[in-house]
């Protein structure tokens, strides 16, 4: 089905994500919440503070641009 791209952020949303997120987030951000809610998900590398180099799941060229994101949608 391939990828949400959505940047969830670190602002926790009820039980579905929690406050560890990386960066800013954006439009998808809702999409992949409102599924993982119907699916009774949660968004778990939210729940766990790291540091962020071990937050981030996708990298530019270079690395200059670090995002979490790649979320699968794989059912």
């Amino acid at each position: 089905m391939g990828d949400f791209n959505a940047k969830v952020g670190c602002e926790k949303h009820g039980k579905t994500a929690g406050p560890h997120g990386l960066g800013m987030r954006n439009e998808r951000r809702e999409r992949l919440i409102d599924w993982c809610e119907e699916k009774k998900l949660a968004i778990m590398n939210t729940w766990f503070a790291a540091h962020p180099r071990r937050r981030y799941t996708w990298a530019s060229s270079g690395e200059r641009t670090r995002n979490q994101i790649d979320y699968n949608n794989d059912q």
